[in-house]
């Protein structure tokens, strides 16, 4: 493709001429600025489906739990993803326990290699489980404040592994790229426990980006 855009540039210039006239400079650098972007545009298209195809995606039926991590599928993910005896950022314990924006805000940034992202998974959820405790905010942005904390107190080559409805996960706006993803059906009217494990390959400066 770079070979390929050198070579409509050089037929530009001898169609054109180097020194044209104003206006057909203003053309010439209009349709390179134009390739440029375009070349760039698929090389990172190119680059989001290699990703993609490196991520591993399974499904596994199990029985609902309340106790997310005792779910046999999950369970033995765990036991995969996060050696034994490390040193794990839970926020969201069972039972509760604290409010988890306090408990990550007293976290040292950039030091942590393993987390788990297990939060309520709806405001209704986030009722039922703060009320009269702690964080009561059923706002969506309570779920990116949460997650914004949680990225800041990870390693460059860290693992989160998120919980929820969704795979959407930590994301990558703040420095994740996804490995695999476990799709864990319970049946009935149940939703599907999604867990979406991710590497912190970037450090984006979440605090100048909010501001910004």
């Amino acid at each position: 493709m770079k070979d390929m855009l050198i070579d409509i540039m050089k037929d530009i210039d001898n169609n054109i001429g180097i020194q044209g006239k104003p206006e057909e400079d203003t053309y010439k650098k209009g349709v390179i600025d134009g390739l440029v972007m375009t070349f760039i545009f698929c090389n990172l298209k190119l680059a989001e489906l290699k990703l993609r195809k490196n991520i591993i995606i399974e499904r596994k039926w199990a029985m609902p739990n309340k106790k997310t991590f005792q779910i046999k599928p999950i369970a033995e993910l765990l036991k995969e993803e996060i050696p034994k005896d490390s040193v794990v950022i839970d926020p969201f314990p069972f039972e509760y326990k604290q409010d988890a924006t306090d408990m990550l805000n007293k976290l040292k940034d950039d030091s942590y290699e393993f987390a788990v992202f297990d939060p309520p998974y709806s405001p209704r959820q986030l009722k039922e489980c703060y009320k009269g405790k702690g964080e009561y905010d059923t706002k969506c942005s309570t779920w990116s404040k949460w997650k914004d904390l949680m990225a800041s107190k990870i390693k460059v080559g860290g693992k989160v592994i998120s919980f929820g409805w969704s795979s959407q996960g930590m994301g990558m706006s703040r420095g994740f790229q996804i490995q695999r993803i476990l799709l864990v059906p319970h049946g009935g009217q149940h939703n599907d426990t999604i867990i979406t494990v991710e590497i912190k390959t970037s450090s984006p400066n979440l605090k100048e980006n909010q501001n910004g």
